[in-house]
């Protein structure tokens, strides 16, 4: 058998922590205000893609020998995420792409996806581009059955505005998208931007065209100079749009002290943390961990910038001042 560490999982995630969540100190003298320590586990999934199911007769070669074994499934990713109830100070995040690519998406449009997400309860999720594969009135489906029961999943992009009266977003009614949401953690607000991959998605996907995507970094730069203006130190976001994007977005926004990544393309998951240096290059350290694995980032201060790469669950944690710098 495996180590803990390498569990097989059937997604990918991305998300980026912003605006001095992995800041120790804030600079000033000694009249500078003191704050009491904050630390934030992530733990982030996305593309999933309709897999539900395990995938069956799989060949290992383990300690030299072929071995068949199962893998996946989302039992084991629910089972994952309550192996880490007892984790301090716990963010549940998906990161989009929940749908299209199994015949439970075909006959079902999303609401069985739903249904096994509740089973984990996300804190939050951001739609990826295949969430508009059948447009809005069938992502509305899905986002209503992500809604039943108690886990009251927040469902955030700030740059994708549906129309009022389609719908996304009923004439009346509360619109499924938000910009951000604010989660208090140990007393500390943070809060939670999402951004969708734009062009991708108008052009290879079928939103309404009153449906608009906005340009990611102004979007994401509003959402955060927003929550800025109500206090927030923490920033939270949950980005669909690939790693290469993330990092390009990332230099251009204020205030960012860790960067995101994002769509599943080829390698997995990414993780980029620690201040991109003005006119300078990203510093990166880099963590192998295995396909199956699961992978757990540590920081204590701006000068740490682990990159980690993976087709896996991956848990991060930040530690920082509850002020934010």
């Amino acid at each position: 058998m495996t180590t803990p560490n390498w569990k097989r999982t059937v997604s990918a995630a991305a998300v980026f922590t912003a605006l001095g969540l992995a800041l120790t100190a804030c600079g000033g003298g000694d009249d500078a205000p003191t704050f009491k320590p904050l630390e934030l586990n992530v733990a982030h999934i996305n593309d999933h893609h309709s897999q539900l199911d395990a995938f069956a007769a799989t060949e290992l070669t383990l300690d030299g020998v072929a071995t068949q074994v199962e893998l996946g499934g989302f039992a084991r990713q629910t089972a994952l995420f309550k192996s880490l109830a007892g984790t301090k100070n716990l963010l549940k995040i998906h990161a989009g792409d929940a749908n299209t690519g199994t015949l439970y998406y075909t006959f079902f449009k999303g609401k069985v996806d739903a249904q096994m997400m509740n089973t984990i309860c996300f804190d939050a999720f951001t739609p990826g581009n295949h969430e508009f594969d059948d447009g809005d009135a069938t992502l509305k489906g899905f986002l209503d059955e992500l809604a039943q029961g108690t886990c009251k999943t927040s469902v955030i992009s700030s740059n994708v505005r549906p129309a009022t009266g389609t719908a996304l977003a009923p004439t009346g009614g509360a619109p499924y998208l938000k910009p951000w949401v604010i989660k208090e953690v140990d007393g500390v607000k943070v809060g939670l931007i999402g951004i969708t991959i734009a062009g991708k998605t108008t052009n290879s996907s079928r939103p309404l065209a009153t449906t608009v995507f906005s340009d990611e970094v102004a979007s994401a730069q509003k959402a955060i100079d927003e929550l800025k203006a109500q206090g927030v130190r923490h920033i939270v976001a949950i980005t669909h749009q690939g790693y290469d994007l993330d990092k390009a977005m990332a230099a251009k926004l204020t205030d960012v002290d860790v960067k995101p990544a994002g769509r599943l393309q080829g390698r997995g998951c990414h993780l980029v943390v620690g201040p991109i240096p003005h006119g300078g290059r990203q510093q990166e350290r880099r963590t192998r961990v295995h396909r199956s694995g699961v992978g757990i980032l540590k920081g204590n201060g701006p000068d740490e910038r682990p990159v980690q790469r993976s087709r896996c669950r991956q848990e991060l944690r930040r530690q920082g001042d509850a002020g934010g710098g």
